[in-house]
């Protein structure tokens, strides 16, 4: 199963973008998705209409990693290892979903998400070229 980060789910309502076109691919491999709480609430904080949160949730089939205390005591080990930078800590949140759940994570940031790649996160590194 696959997590899509906040950006994968409002890119993914943009045709033609490369988010979108790789969940298309991915739903031709009969690939799941999940996004974690934190990410839906992001997304929803919009702005995003009552047919784009319909058509989201389809994608991921209501599918949510919650944030539990066990994703919280590993994001805060996560947070502690990479520096404690507060720009990270929802990163680390959804970065702790991940790896919690051993889900792959689908993001545009790679940038950001790569400082988890050592604590066990996995990056779906597809479209990253």
């Amino acid at each position: 199963m696959i997590l899509l980060d906040t950006n994968f789910l409002i890119r993914s309502l943009i045709k033609d973008s490369q988010e979108a076109s790789w969940i298309l691919q991915w739903m031709k491999t009969d690939q799941r998705f999940v996004t974690s709480s934190l990410c839906w609430y992001e997304f929803l904080c919009g702005p995003v209409n009552d047919q784009q949160i319909a058509l989201v949730s389809n994608i991921i089939e209501k599918n949510f990693a919650d944030v539990t205390q066990a994703t919280s005591t590993i994001a805060a080990k996560l947070w502690n290892s990479i520096g404690r930078n507060r720009n990270h800590r929802f990163d680390s949140l959804i970065a702790a979903s991940a790896i919690e759940h051993n889900f792959e994570l689908a993001t545009s940031n790679l940038t950001d998400f790569k400082l988890f790649q050592p604590y066990g996160l996995k990056l779906v590194n597809e479209f990253s070229s």
